[in-house]
C-alpha cells in the first residue's frame, strides 16, 4: 500500500506544478496589463485554479484502492466469501469525498496564493518579486497538502472497507441485493479450470531477493504451500502476485517447478508469521 499511498502523493504534486505554471503565467499578464491598480487586483482575484478533473480523478482512484484493499484484508481475517467489488454506499461515499476535498482544496489554495499579492500590489515590489512570493507559497502547497491530503483520505477508506467486511459477516449488508458475487476465490479458481499458478515478480531496482528468487515458479493450486506464501503478503510493500494457469494450457508452459524459498531469505524479508517454515 505505501507504494501506492506514494504514487498518489507524487501524482498531486505533479498537478500542483502543473497549476503552479497557469497560476503564475496568467498573473504576470495581468501584471504587465496597463490595467488601473484596482483592475488588477479584481482581475486576480478572478483568477481560478485549473486541473481539477485530474485532482478529482487522483483522489477518486486513491479512495477506491484503499477501500477495496482493507475489504479484502479484513475478508481474509474473518474468513468470509470473497466480495469482487464495492458496495454502492461506499462508491457514493468515494463520491462525495472527492468533491469535498477538492472543494476545499480549491477554495484554500486560491485564497492563500491570491490574497498575498493582492495585499501587496502598490506596497513597492515588482513584479519580479511578486511573482516570486507566488511561486514560493506554490512550492508550500506541493510540499505539504499533498501527502496531507491522502494521509487523512487513508484513514477513511481503510474503516470503510474493514466496516463492509464487518458488516457482511454480521449479516447486516445484503450482498444479493449489491448483485455481489458469493463465491470463494477457490470456488471461482475451480470454475475457471485453474490447476497451477505462477509467481510472478516486479524484476527492477527495488525487488528483493526473496521476491527474485520465487519468480517464475509454478505452483499446484492443490499444494499446501500455494495457501502458506501469498505474494503481495509475504513482506511489507510486496509488489507480487499469482499468475493462474488453466489445466487447457500446453503441458510445457504448465510444468510444476515450486521449490520453497529459502529459510536464510524468509528469515531475513517474509513477515514474522511465516519465517519458521524451514526449506525442506
Amino acid at each position: 500500500m505505501n507504494n501506492i499511498k506514494e504514487q498518489a502523493i507524487f501524482e498531486l504534486r505533479k498537478v500542483c506544478d502543473a497549476q503552479k505554471i497557469v497560476y503564475i503565467n496568467k498573473t504576470r499578464r495581468i501584471l504587465k496589463s496597463k490595467d488601473t491598480e484596482s483592475q488588477k487586483i479584481r482581475s486576480i482575484n478572478e483568477i481560478h485554479l485549473t486541473f481539477e478533473f485530474d485532482f478529482k480523478n487522483i483522489i477518486s482512484e486513491y479512495s477506491y484502492v484503499v477501500c477495496l484493499f482493507a475489504l479484502k484484508q479484513a475478508s481474509k481475517e474473518l474468513e468470509i466469501k470473497y466480495v469482487k467489488r464495492l458496495s454502492s454506499e461506499i462508491k457514493s461515499w468515494i463520491k462525495a469525498t472527492t468533491e469535498t476535498v477538492s472543494d476545499k482544496y480549491f477554495n484554500e489554495v486560491n485564497q492563500a496564493v491570491t490574497l498575498p499579492i493582492i495585499d501587496n500590489i502598490g506596497k513597492g515590489l515588482s513584479d519580479k518579486e511578486l511573482l516570486y512570493k507566488m511561486s514560493l507559497i506554490f512550492d508550500d502547497i506541493k510540499e505539504n497538502r499533498p501527502k496531507r491530503i491522502i494521509e487523512g483520505i487513508e484513514g477513511k477508506a481503510l474503516f470503510r472497507g474493514r466496516d463492509l467486511a464487518m458488516r457482511i459477516i454480521n449479516g447486516d449488508f445484503n450482498i444479493k441485493a449489491e448483485g455481489f458475487s458469493t463465491q470463494t476465490i477457490d470456488d471461482i479458481l475451480e470454475e475457471e479450470g485453474v490447476v497451477a499458478a505462477q509467481w510472478s515478480a516486479v524484476l527492477d531496482s527495488h525487488v528483493c531477493e526473496l521476491c527474485a528468487s520465487l519468480d517464475g515458479r509454478i505452483i499446484d493450486i492443490e499444494d499446501p504451500d500455494y495457501a502458506y506464501y501469498s505474494p503481495g503478503e509475504i513482506h511489507l510493500n510486496c509488489r507480487c502476485l499469482w499468475v493462474y494457469i488453466k489445466g487447457t494450457e500446453r503441458p510445457e508452459n504448465r510444468q510444476i517447478n515450486w521449490k520453497a524459498p529459502k529459510s536464510a531469505l524468509l528469515k531475513e524479508y517474509a513477515r514474522p508469521e511465516i519465517r519458521g517454515l524451514e526449506e525442506e
